[in-house]
């Protein structure tokens, strides 16, 4: 007891920081993860609400990839299904995310603090960095966020071993391992950063000919890889969803990627470029961190946040414009910033200040004047047209949404009856084996009512011959039609029902 009465003596600044970004994290999540934080009643549509709509009947017995599915690593819907579990709604989940952010906001302040030696600098490092988060974060709940405390730990790793490139310690590589599987299972694309550090890192022990250090760091990489994957794999064999795992997670993402054409080739103009910048800017933090160590002749260090930066970019103007791919490269400012605290001459390091003070603070005030304020009153009600709709469907009934709202299962607690419960021409337009697959679902007419969103789906022919039109109405500026299937007698029972 007196050793650790001593210790909390000994580390009470720290300890009194680590509590302040705790709540930090809780006040960050309130207001920005609109799709779980309490504060928001019905939260926007976000492909947050498909993870949550697959962990919550995950929870009650459904199975990912046969019962459900999406083009995601198992390992966002087990979160999002430990969430549901914790307490049978979406705060489980916000319970979970305070968890994550909060240990990434510790790593964060950790590397900080290591980099400067002073806990104000590195306390308002993670501060401006968390502002700078605001802008690609996009409600909360994905997979980015997910992976941040790991990629902020590799990320620390791989800069305290450049610094000095001696001995490489095969504790790291485990960590990279995790790292790397904890992508495997969600997004691959995620790892992009700790890829860079460790390609940079063998280079290094390869051209001081450390083999030993080599075999013996790609033993402990493979361990942290097996560590996290063979749970999923085992239980997956073991519901003899293998298949249907590995398509769900790598197969059918490669056939998208394939497909995926770069934003800036369907959609481009001048002012395309300083709104790429400012909206994937984490992603920049690197490269201009890799200029100025150059500069200070820090080269190792310099090379590294060069090379990674450079492949985040290309990653990113290489494939659709999703803000929070970015999230995975926030730790990369605590970089920046220190690297503008060691500019020289001093008006250097005040204006680099100032820009990254704006950025951060710019965010800051645009979503709490325009942003926010509209997911809280967007939050507080449905829209008519869509409660007019879902109050046609007696609870009894099998249900399924066709191109709808991503969070109408979860709105209207409503169980979807086939497996291709969203984004069904969506994920039919990258695969035609996947398209035979939905069109074989919805031939089979085990819905009652279908919901579908837009005027000509892969799915025309079969509404037309075996279901007919119950009601339409508008939602938003799009035109919902909700479908019953064809038979005259119980069309003819269910409206003198709603008769009476």
């Amino acid at each position: 007891m007196m050793k650790q009465r001593k210790w909390i003596r000994e580390n009470r600044e720290d300890l009194l920081i680590c509590l302040f970004l705790f709540c930090l994290s809780i006040l960050f999540l309130t207001i920005f993860s609109a799709s779980t934080s309490p504060l928001y009643r019905y939260p926007p549509t976000a492909d947050s609400e498909i993870f949550q709509t697959i962990g919550k009947f995950w929870a009650e017995g459904m199975l990912p990839y046969r019962d459900l599915f999406d083009h995601k690593g198992p390992l966002i819907f087990f979160i999002n299904m430990v969430g549901y579990l914790l307490t049978g709604n979406r705060v489980g989940i916000f319970l979970i995310q305070i968890v994550f952010m909060s240990a990434t906001e510790i790593i964060c302040y950790k590397m900080a603090l290591t980099l400067s030696g002073s806990r104000v600098k590195a306390c308002v490092s993670v501060i401006l960095m968390t502002a700078a988060m605001i802008r690609v974060f996009n409600k909360g709940n994905m997979t980015e966020e997910y992976i941040l405390p790991l990629l902020a730990a590799c990320l620390y790793g791989q800069v305290s071993y450049l610094q000095e490139c001696g001995d490489h310690q095969a504790g790291w590589s485990f960590l990279y391992g995790v790292t790397f599987a904890f992508a495997l299972l969600t997004r691959i694309t995620n790892a992009l950063p700790m890829c860079c550090g460790v390609f940079c890192i063998l280079v290094v022990l390869i051209r001081h000919k450390k083999w030993k250090q080599i075999g013996w760091n790609i033993l402990t990489f493979l361990g942290g890889v097996f560590l996290l994957t063979a749970p999923f794999v085992v239980y997956f064999t073991g519901k003899g969803l293998f298949r249907d795992f590995i398509f769900g997670t790598i197969g059918y993402n490669t056939l998208y990627t394939s497909h995926m054409a770069a934003w800036w080739r369907e959609d481009f103009s001048l002012t395309m470029i300083p709104k790429f910048f400012l909206d994937f800017f984490p992603a920049f933090s690197g490269l201009f961190a890799g200029m100025l160590a150059i500069r200070r002749r820090a080269v190792p260090l310099g090379s590294f946040y060069l090379f990674t930066s450079l492949l985040q970019i290309a990653l990113f103007m290489n494939g659709s414009y999703y803000r929070n791919y970015a999230l995975i490269c926030v730790p990369q400012f605590i970089l920046l910033l220190h690297e503008a605290d060691m500019c020289r001459p001093a008006l250097l390091k005040y204006a680099g200040f100032l820009w990254l003070g704006w950025y951060a603070l710019h965010w800051v005030s645009f979503y709490a004047h325009n942003i926010v304020p509209d997911h809280y009153e967007r939050s507080r009600s449905l829209d008519r047209g869509l409660e007019a709709l879902m109050a046609e469907v007696p609870r009894e009934d099998t249900f399924i949404a066709y191109n709808g709202d991503h969070g109408i299962y979860l709105w209207f607690d409503r169980k979807p009856c086939y497996r291709f419960f969203i984004l069904q021409d969506w994920h039919a337009g990258f695969s035609e084996a996947l398209r035979d697959d939905i069109r074989e679902t919805f031939a089979s007419c085990e819905a009652t009512w279908i919901l579908v969103n837009g005027e000509q789906t892969a799915i025309s022919d079969i509404l037309e011959c075996s279901y007919e039109v119950w009601k339409s109405d508008y939602v938003g500026e799009e035109r919902y039609r909700l479908y019953h299937i064809c038979n005259t007698k119980s069309m003819e029972t269910e409206r003198d029902k709603r008769g009476k």
